[in-house]
């Protein structure tokens, strides 16, 4: 029987295709799924940078730099949370910018794991950062089949 993971409550199709998938196909849909993060949530930090150079370089796993990328992710999910607590009922939209750019530090950090079947992370937090991730999820299955 097939673990479920985060993915699949995200897409079934999606999650199903990244289990078929080859080490390399997986790596490639979460260094993509990664980047599209980043773009569409306008995060800018030197490290996000430096993860995606070493993402596209083919380099599968950088331990240090995925330690940086957590601790950013780690602090905009603490701004996300001091906000939301502060502003219960409010939709404020920082609020949800800093959830989105702390979900796509993280989808970040995951595309820079060492184990590949832990690569589906990436894409499931890549999703989580947008308000739709059709085109995102889309994308992906593409990739892996």
């Amino acid at each position: 029987m097939t673990s479920l993971t985060r993915l699949d409550s995200v897409s079934r199709e999606v999650s199903d295709a990244f289990r078929q998938a080859n080490d390399e196909s997986r790596r490639e849909a979460a260094r993509a799924a990664a980047e599209l993060a980043v773009v569409t949530t306008g995060i800018k930090d030197e490290s996000i940078s430096e993860a995606l150079a070493v993402l596209r370089s083919g380099i599968t796993s950088d331990v240090a730099l995925r330690a940086r990328v957590e601790s950013l992710a780690d602090e905009l999910d603490g701004l996300y949370f001091r906000l939301a607590e502060a502003n219960e009922s409010s939709r404020d939209p920082e609020m949800f910018s800093f959830f989105s750019r702390a979900r796509a530090a993280s989808a970040v950090a995951h595309a820079l794991a060492d184990d590949p079947s832990d690569l589906h992370e990436a894409v499931y937090e890549a999703a989580s950062a947008m308000d739709n991730a059709a085109d995102l999820l889309a994308t992906v299955k593409k990739m892996l089949l």
